[in-house]
């Protein structure tokens, strides 16, 4: 990202202050500091000043008629490269040490996707970038520099080719572009967010924008004047107000990233020499910083992320501060020892660049297939290989083994144990999770889930920057509708078991409610399954509400995992050695939120915390010795069984329904 320009065209310092002011949000915001909520508008930030340097760069060679795209590409291995290569080399021993099996094929893969500049590609088909596993990706932050080389392939060769045949017409050109990339953000957002979140079209008006500045037509507007001074002041405001008051739940890229992609330009375009905004972003502290900024964005992720990898304390305050400094200190020596003797053309010849870089690229290729194809390569990998009887312990659990029972798809006549079946499970995968309680009983069991969906026929909450969104709520509405509508038609149907996370309403800021999207507050959520459940009562249905399972955290579940991967069978079974594994699972909003639920609907109600806590709230995630958890919160399939088969619990649920 960081591109310095001191020798192709005019130095700017308050520009590598800028870098500064976008690197250190991103920063604060990865090390978990709730105040830099908006922290990853960073990155968009970089965006803008990538486009607007590089673009000044290739005008310039344009106009001289030194232009050459040998030479262009030259330049961004050696600025982009070494270090980004150097990160992935220290980084693969610390995964082959600490990561278990299924944590390291998935860091062969992302490594082998930032070999071949496609990692938003691969980020984008895997991760929602705001999830709690996305913190333990070691190269989750390299989406950004996939998307930077994406632009760099296209857009030298199209300014190339407009310089020839239309180049007055260029900066036309841009601006159409610039609004079709904010239109397909504006559509995929609501759609398709991921997508919106990690791919180019919808990220390439913000380095579209930085590349306009560049243009004579633009700069020539930029006068140095008191409201210049003003612009580019209010420029800076509006990206730290973006760091502070954006979050998560922000949809990004859209109209929202207006504020501080434009903020960014008017500070690049007003910046004038003796402006309050040039005077601070050029002193020592954020030049300094903005000088190292590449190889700090580099390294904090790795570092952050393998600290959460460990059993160190990640939310310990001392220990994140610890993390930035250790970030800082690796970003010095970096761009010290690696990045600058890159860049120096006599230390290092165009010959030598490209050899290293094809090295760098087909290693990474190489250790990223490795990784992929043999995960167990690993030194938790080679213990785990040793181990045999509780690996199926870690499969998800699907429900009934018939294909489509845990999707929109779901086809009531078939997911069923039989045609008469009296008990229906209704929810999302915290209810697929419950099917083995059921599936061998004498009563029967349809199983009507659908992962993540809500199981009410009202309101579907939907993520503004994940996977799930308006259509993916519009398919969630009309399976759960369609859920209700079989029960009430079944006449056979005598026990309607409800269960979910339950944690959507909390978690989300968009709602559809059948026909619009629209804020919905969390008493008309209540008011709604109240009513589901009353009606379902009233047509003769016995109902019961399972809560969720006592939430666990990756860390408990990495623990358990190590109890498996390091202990013989025998050790891994004893207490001493699983209750290292115990987390709590205090009251906590959902309860609550449930407890009003209970009263508007007077349905009954299971609480799997009588099952898998002690009496102050002390969970464990092992059954006599078995791990039953396959993850934070569900149950695997044989874990299902073990708790089934310990503890008799699915009729002991249907023993509450009301």
């Amino acid at each position: 990202m960081k591109e310095h320009t001191k020798n192709t065209i005019d130095y700017r310092p308050e520009i590598d202050g800028l870098r500064a002011v976008a690197v250190l949000p991103v920063i604060l915001f990865h090390a978990g500091f709730d105040i830099f909520s908006g922290g990853f508008i960073g990155v968009d930030v970089f965006f803008v000043i990538s486009g607007y340097l590089i673009t000044s760069i290739l005008l310039k060679e344009h106009q001289q008629g030194t232009y050459s795209i040998l030479k262009f590409y030259e330049r961004r291995a050696r600025r982009i490269l070494p270090a980004l290569f150097f990160v992935i080399l220290v980084s693969i021993p610390l995964a082959w040490h600490l990561m278990l099996p299924d944590e390291i094929k998935l860091f062969g893969q992302s490594v082998f996707s930032v070999a071949t500049f496609s990692s938003n590609l691969y980020f984008w088909l895997t991760t929602n970038y705001f999830s709690n596993s996305a913190e333990e990706l070691p190269m989750l932050h390299t989406w950004s520099l996939a998307v930077e080389e994406q632009f760099y392939i296209i857009f030298p060769v199209f300014l190339a080719v407009a310089w020839r045949l239309f180049k007055d017409k260029i900066l036309i050109v841009i601006f159409i572009m610039i609004i079709l990339s904010i239109l397909s953000s504006e559509y995929l957002w609501r759609y398709h967010p991921t997508a919106n979140f990690y791919l180019l079209p919808t990220r390439a008006w913000e380095l579209l924008l930085g590349a306009a500045l560049a243009f004579p037509n633009i700069k020539s507007h930029c006068r140095d004047s008191m409201m210049s001074s003003i612009l580019a002041l209010f420029g800076l405001l509006a990206i730290l107000l973006s760091v502070f008051v954006y979050d998560k739940n922000t949809p990004f890229p859209s109209l929202y990233s207006v504020l501080p992609v434009v903020g960014t330009c008017l500070v690049i375009c007003f910046s004038s020499k003796n402006s309050i905004t040039t005077r601070v972003l050029s002193s020592r502290f954020f030049v300094s910083i903005g000088l190292i900024s590449y190889s700090l964005y580099l390294w904090h992720q790795p570092i952050f992320a393998f600290l959460r990898i460990s059993d160190l304390n990640e939310e310990s305050f001392l220990l994140k501060v610890a993390s930035i400094g250790l970030s800082l200190l690796l970003a010095y020596l970096s761009w010290r020892y690696v990045e600058a003797p890159f860049r120096d053309k006599k230390k290092v010849k165009r010959k030598a660049i490209f050899s290293w870089s094809l090295s760098g690229i087909f290693a990474c290729i190489a250790i990223g297939l490795m990784f992929h194809f043999n995960p167990n390569v690993s030194v938790q990998g080679t213990l785990y290989s040793k181990f045999s009887s509780n690996k199926g312990a870690l499969e998800p659990n699907y429900g009934l083994p018939y294909p489509g029972c845990n999707a929109f798809d779901n086809k009531f006549s078939i997911c069923r144990t039989k045609p008469d079946a009296q008990v229906f499970l209704w929810g999302d995968s915290f209810a697929a999770h419950l099917t083995q309680f059921f599936s061998e009983g004498e009563k029967g069991l349809v199983q009507a889930t659908m992962s993540s969906c809500f199981p009410n026929t009202n309101y579907t909450p939907f993520e503004s920057s994940g996977v799930y969104n308006r259509a993916w709520a519009e398919s969630c509405n009309k399976f759960s509708n369609d859920a209700y509508k079989y029960v009430l038609e079944t006449d056979s149907i005598e026990y309607v078991v409800i269960s979910s996370t339950f944690s959507w309403p909390f978690n989300q800021r968009l709602t559809y409610d059948g026909e619009t999207v629209r804020q919905v507050s969390i008493s008309e959520y209540i008011d709604a399954i109240s009513k589901d459940v009353r009606r379902l009562r009233a047509a003769g249905k016995k109902v019961v509400i399972v809560s969720p399972m006592p939430s666990s955290t990756s860390k408990t579940l990495r623990c358990a995992k190590k109890v498996l991967v390091s202990s013989s069978e025998d050790t891994a079974h004893g207490d001493l050695t699983t209750s290292h594994c115990n987390f709590t699972h205090p009251q906590n909003r959902v309860d609550v939120f449930l407890e009003k639920v209970i009263k508007g609907s007077e349905a009954g109600v299971f609480d799997f915390r009588e099952v898998l806590c002690d009496g102050d709230d002390i969970c464990s995630m092992f059954v006599n010795g078995d791990i039953v958890y396959r993850d934070w919160g569900h149950l695997s399939p044989y874990g299902a069984k073990v708790v089934q088969d310990t503890y008799d619990v699915g009729p002991n649920i249907l023993a509450v329904a009301k």
